[in-house]
Parts: structure tokens; sequence; C-alpha cells
């Protein structure tokens, strides 16, 4: 296994070989983050542009813990709300 002087000496002297391929891993990682992005946000687009729209309104919160990344926990109210379609009531947890 190369020391760390021979790797850092064997990229330094291959810098314009490295540099010229470098942009292939940058555009598959592009690739791979505008289809994670498609694949998250095309319902809620769709929903924004074509979606029916109706009144409602806020009737209560219901608290949710988040755990983070360190270990703690963050507190949230998410509100519950309500809308009149036909003839019901819908009530969901919205985020």
């Amino acid at each position: 296994m190369p020391s760390a002087e021979e790797l850092v000496t064997r990229l330094t002297s291959n810098r314009e070989k490295i540099l010229r391929y470098a942009y292939i891993p940058q555009v598959l990682t592009g690739l791979l983050l505008l289809g994670l992005a498609y694949h998250m946000g095309h319902e809620h687009f769709h929903l924004i542009r074509q979606g029916v729209r109706v009144p409602g309104r806020i009737v209560g919160y219901r608290q949710e813990n988040f755990r983070r990344s360190s270990g703690s926990f963050s507190t949230g109210y998410m509100p519950i709300v309500e809308f009149h379609t036909n003839d019901r009531f819908i009530q969901f947890q919205d985020w």
C-alpha cells in the first residue's frame, strides 16, 4: 500500500489527466440528483398545477417529535386541516 506522500506525488504529476475526466462523475452525480428531485417532487408539482383548491381551516395541532442527526429531538406542531366537500367534512394532518 503506497504512502500518503506517494499518492500526493502521483496525483500532482497526473493533474491534467485527472482534470480532463473530472466532469464525468460530476455529470453523473448531477443526473442522479435530478432524478431524485423528480421522484420526490413530481406528485406535489402536479397537485400545485392541477389540483382543485378548496377553502379550509385549521382545527387543531398535533405535536410531533423529530429526531435530529445529533441524537437530540426537535418538537414540531403539525396543523390539522378540515375542509368541506360534497356532504362530508375531511380532516388531514399537514406537514
